[in-house]
């Protein structure tokens, strides 16, 4: 199955979403929309959600809420937490400014083109301008930004947005995008695969699937092909998109050693999760799409007690229940990888996961008694099964942006081996599909750079 790690998956007639929640840059006015196009993973057929207010968060029996409109949002903040009013309104006005930063989308260096790209000169200014706030909120965690609030609940609202060890401007960032244009595509991750493939396979690519490459060849210093099954493949070009961590690892005899390679290597952290997906024989219009709560009872996840769920409801949403029911997904954050390895080299695997079903069951139930005797289906994803179905580095799915984290761009060739590139999203900090996306057509323009071929993109599709 093509995707990697941009997966969802389905059971007993439910789809469970695994990795889009929302497409930053799909507004038809930003710039990064032409790569949407160029991909197929939008167009003009295409529909797409935009659920407002994006998330909610029970606090103290009262609902905050997590609005797109930025001045609805500031009213809202203002009403819960008046003695904020300082942050808050200074929250507010950040998040316009990052509004204003769009994805820009540039050409390789001596590339030849069909028709260029290139930042325009209002975008750059935008970009000057917001510098120094980017290098303010970049120093902080969110954790550290957050705990300026008097308000605990707006606080933990605030940090569902982006895991709290991230740094503050990824949580402007994130937004921003909801504010601007964070839509999410039909048919979710899947569907979004399917539109890729089918464009490549249009295009003349083949496929080669349930496929394991061995080995990378390199001869002379040169990419010249694979080996799959014993058997080697020759191409005049080599793009590996598996996880840089992992393909450095595993996929060379003597392992490229450029220095963005070892930067990432030493320097990433990786973002992993246990996910639940839940059918449910019902429909629940009345839960927000994205919910969360204090638990009454603490569940154990990957050996750590969590008195606090966040579900997201796909109620309302096409393809994802049969008739009259719900898909719910569950995501709990943290490295579990280590605990959940163990569990399974001791023949506890399957016995912890059926625990885990338990508790969620429970948790459920006592939180919405519509639940109850109506829970079809349970499916736990952890991060060993995203390590087994996408290769990825301990079932990671992004890096975590710390404080004081740049978001450098790597030149994903290789200095020692020419012929060679690397894209997805593991070839920048945090990751994402937007990096993913950019980085498969920055790879595309290198090979063209290399065969002195001009990169069509999409005005020749």
């Amino acid at each position: 199955m093509t995707g990697g790690v941009c997966t969802s998956w389905s059971r007993g007639g439910y789809t469970f979403e695994g990795a889009v929640h929302w497409l930053t840059s799909s507004g038809k006015d930003s710039p990064f929309y032409r790569i949407w196009q160029e991909t197929n993973i939008l167009n003009d057929t295409i529909k797409t959600y935009r659920a407002d207010p994006y998330n909610v968060l029970e606090y103290e029996e009262e609902q905050l809420c997590l609005y797109r409109d930025v001045e609805k949002l500031e009213a809202h903040f203002l009403k819960v937490s008046p003695q904020d009013k300082k942050i808050l309104t200074q929250l507010c006005k950040d998040i316009k400014t990052f509004m204003g930063i769009k994805m820009p989308v540039m050409d390789e260096k001596g590339v030849k083109v069909h028709k260029k790209s290139s930042m325009s000169f209002t975008q750059l200014i935008k970009i000057i301008l917001a510098l120094r706030k980017m290098k303010k909120l970049s120093s902080l965690s969110i954790n550290e930004y957050l705990n300026q609030f008097s308000h605990k609940g707006l606080r933990k609202l605030l940090s569902r947005a982006m895991p709290d060890d991230y740094s503050a401007m990824s949580m402007f960032f994130s937004m921003s995008v909801f504010a601007r244009d964070g839509h999410f595509p039909e048919g979710g991750a899947l569907k979004l695969a399917k539109r890729m493939t089918d464009k490549y396979t249009a295009l003349g690519g083949n496929l080669m699937l349930s496929t394991t490459v061995e080995k990378i060849v390199v001869e002379n210093q040169k990419a010249t092909g694979i080996i799959v099954d014993g058997k080697k493949i020759l191409s005049d070009s080599v793009i590996i998109t598996q996880d840089v961590l992992t393909a450095v690892k595993h996929l060379f005899d003597n392992p490229p050693t450029d220095q963005w390679i070892k930067d990432l290597q030493a320097t990433t952290i990786p973002q992993l999760c246990t996910l639940i997906g839940v059918g449910v024989e019902n429909e629940l219009p009345e839960i927000p799409h994205i919910f969360s709560f204090n638990l009454q009872t603490p569940i154990n996840i990957g050996g750590s007690e969590q008195d606090f769920m966040g579900i997201i409801n796909y109620h309302g949403y096409d393809d994802y229940a049969p008739k009259g029911c719900t898909a719910l997904t569950i995501c709990f954050l943290g490295d579990s990888y280590d605990w959940w390895a163990k569990a399974k080299a001791e023949g506890r695997y399957v016995e912890e996961k059926n625990a885990l079903e338990e508790q969620i069951i429970q948790a459920l139930e006592q939180k919405f008694p519509q639940l109850i005797g109506n829970i079809k289906v349970i499916n736990i994803a952890t991060p060993l099964t995203y390590e087994r179905y996408t290769g990825s580095y301990k079932g990671s799915w992004m890096s975590i942006l710390g404080k004081n984290s740049h978001m450098a761009i790597p030149p994903i060739s290789c200095a020692e081996i020419s012929s060679l590139y690397f894209a997805g999203f593991r070839t920048q900090k945090p990751g994402g599909l937007p990096i993913a996306v950019s980085s498969g057509r920055r790879a595309a323009q290198l090979v063209c750079k290399q065969w002195n071929t001009v990169f069509q993109g999409k005005e020749k599709i």
